[in-house]
Parts: structure tokens; sequence; C-alpha cells
């Protein structure tokens, strides 16, 4: 029998997902319905903060003006969409201060009787962070989230900011000698050294566990009237769902082979595989924030019923059996060719395997061509290089990769 139970920090959770912070878990009334619909191993909250929001929203009763867009235009959460990058505004007008959330808020979100997580935010006033942190432990959160990961925000001194001026790892000292529950730090998302360099940091002043990755800054521009519709003021959003998973497992990946504190995936998980990739890459349980909102809290179910049934097809038990499998290549290079063949049945002859071809092979001509009498794509063995390209551009799913089953 599979079991996708996990253990983080000595808490254990029925299943490796948690709801990640954002719009989806705002309120106790939101968290209590995903823990009800959805059953995930836990949910983090918004990130709350005491007088941050006031400036930038999140705290204050501001009317929400945030708004979704697809990458190349704006349109509403769930519209069908030519792109897969999700761009998420700045959220202005977060609906609840943080004394509403600690008198109110997560009474209700306890209903929901699925593990809270508390996010903490706040500004370098350390007295901020250790009073929000002490809240959430005695409302009863079972771990206290440190955001030091919002990119989109250092304009009014909070996230990332906070993270490359040092301050974190004060605050991460100091509320570990605050509160009795475990401490998650959430990274940005950062380049393959940076993301070592603060890992290691986090681990030695105490973190019980990291968060990788908060999604990159983003934006976008309409270029019929020039106006960026995403953000306030600056305009900017975060890139998050698919085009976040490669990013995400990247410092997953890179962390994982410099700390021995879990590490909690978070980045474009969207089904049964995403998550196992995560877990592959060395994560002990992984966030799911931009495509909950997106399919709502029926994800979670399906996530964890995509996981199971790919673990039985395989013969694995548990998941401690699979997570970091990839580390072992870790360093090591290694190329094995991806030889094509061509359906002439499906080609139609367009050409795109030939132009993808011409510049990537180190000499002219290209290893696949167009015959022009014939209207079909001829591979030239000898010239190919196995990169597999063809095959991934052909718009008709017409190219192959010999004995790709077999590995």
């Amino acid at each position: 029998m599979v079991d996708i139970s996990v253990e983080l920090s000595g808490i254990k959770f029925d299943n490796p997902l948690q709801c990640g912070s954002g719009a989806s878990a705002n309120s106790g009334e939101k968290i209590k319905k995903i823990a009800i619909e959805g059953k995930p191993g836990a949910i983090v909250t918004k990130t709350i903060s005491v007088d941050m929001g006031l400036r930038w929203g999140r705290g204050s009763r501001i009317p929400v003006l945030g708004s979704w867009a697809w990458t190349g235009r704006q349109s509403e959460i769930g519209k069908k969409s030519n792109g897969k990058v999700c761009v998420v505004s700045v959220s202005r007008g977060e609906p609840f201060t943080c004394e509403e959330w600690l008198n109110r808020e997560f009474p209700i979100a306890m209903e929901g009787k699925v593990p809270v997580i508390g996010s903490a935010g706040g500004a370098e006033d350390m007295g901020q962070w250790l009073y929000l942190t002490k809240e959430f432990e005695k409302a009863g959160c079972v771990m206290a989230e440190l955001c030091f990961g919002t990119p989109h925000a250092h304009q009014w001194g909070h996230g990332a900011v906070l993270l490359y001026s040092g301050f974190a790892f004060e605050v991460v000292k100091a509320v570990k000698k605050n509160i009795n529950i475990p401490v998650i730090v959430k990274l940005p998302y950062l380049s393959e050294g940076d993301c070592v360099k603060y890992g290691k940091e986090m681990e030695r002043v105490g973190a019980d566990a990291i968060k990788a990755c908060m999604p990159v800054g983003a934006m976008s521009i309409d270029i019929e009237t020039g106006k960026p519709p995403l953000g306030i003021r600056s305009r900017i959003g975060i890139a998050g769902g698919p085009s976040h998973k490669p990013l995400a497992v990247m410092n997953i990946f890179a962390l994982a082979q410099h700390v021995s504190i879990p590490i909690i995936g978070s980045g474009g998980v969207c089904n049964g595989r995403d998550a196992i990739e995560h877990i592959m890459a060395g994560a002990t349980a992984l966030e799911i924030c931009t495509w909950m909102m997106v399919k709502g809290p029926k994800l979670f179910h399906e996530v964890n019923k995509e996981m199971v049934e790919w673990m039985e097809r395989k013969g694995y038990t548990s998941l401690d059996e699979i997570r970091g499998v990839a580390l072992k290549y870790a360093g090591k290079e290694e190329y094995e060719p991806y030889y094509p063949i061509v359906n002439e049945d499906l080609c139609n002859g367009c050409g795109q395997c030939e132009t993808v071809c011409t510049w990537v092979v180190h000499k002219l001509p290209a290893a696949i061509a167009v015959d022009k009498s014939k209207k079909k794509a001829v591979v030239n063995d000898e010239r190919c290089e196995g990169c597999g390209r063809c095959y991934a551009y052909c718009p008709e799913d017409a190219i192959i990769l010999k004995d790709w089953g077999k590995r």
C-alpha cells in the first residue's frame, strides 16, 4: 500500500501538499473551505503583517484592486489563455488587519481540521516578527513561515530586500528563541550560487525548513495603450504557474545538495508528475498556490491521486524511496543521443524540424531536412547529434525518438 504521508520538522502530515500563501488563503472561511474540500497536508495563510499592509495593501481595508493576467493579455482567473505563464499583480487591499486575523480568522480557519501554518511578513522592525509569530503559536498554527521571498514588494522595505540586507538572519534567530513551533524560511527565486549561500546561512541560524521558491517578479504591457495593467504603483507582479516549475526545481536541487534541513518545494505544481519532480529534486513537501486558484481545492485530491497511481505503477510504497533520487546525478556529465524517426503519415513537410536543427547543429547542413519532392522530413543519421529538438518542436507530433519508451 502506498503511503504519501510526510514528516516535516518533527510534524507528520497526511500528504506532502500545502496550499500556498496567496489570495486563496486570505481569510478564515477560505482556509476552512480548502481544508474541507481539498484536504491538503497543510494550509499556509496569506502573509500577515502589522503595519506594512497599511502601506502596500496587506492589512488595509481598501477594496481589492488587484487583477490577474495571462502573459500576452489581461483575462479573468480560469479563462482560457494562449499563454502558460501566469502573471499575478500585487493584491492591494487585503480584507483583514492582523488583529482581525488573530481574533477572528484563525479560529475559523482551525475549524477545517487541517494543520495551518501562519505566514509572517514585516519591515526592519524585530518586534513585528516576534509579535506575529508568537500570536501564530497561540492561535494553534503548527509552524510559522517567515516570508523573505516577495520580489514585487521590496520598494516598501518588505520581502527579499530583508534577505539581501542580512536582517533576515537576525529575524530567524530571534523568532527561534521566542516560539516553540518550527520555523520555515520562504526564499525568493535565487541563482544557484545565491540559493546555496542563503540556504546554508538559514540552516546555520536555526531555520527548521526552507521553502523554495517564491516566483520571480514579472509584468506585462498592453501594446495598444502602452499601459502596464498589473500591480499597484510599481506595475510589477509575479510569474507563477507552469513557468515557475523549472526555476523552483533548480532551487530545490541546489539546496538539497548543501543543507540537511527539510525543503518545501514551491513553484509550478499543477499535477502529480510536477509534484514527483519536486520530490525527486529533494523536496520533503510541496506547495501549490497559483494552480489551486485556477482549479479549486479539488486539485489537491487530483494531485495526490496521480502521485499514488504513479507510485503504484512504479512499485514504490513511500515518498522516501524517490526523494532526492536526482541528486546522484549532480556534478556528473552524461549525454545519450536521442535519434529521431519520422512518421511520414503525420509529417506535413512544414519544415519546423529543419529550422530548429539548422541553428542547433555545429555544422551545416541540418541533420533533418524536408525532401521537397515528397514534402516529408528526412533524417541524416550521420549528421544527427541526437539533441531531440526536432521531436520537441514538431507541431504535428510526427517525430518519435528511438528507444524513448525504454529510457
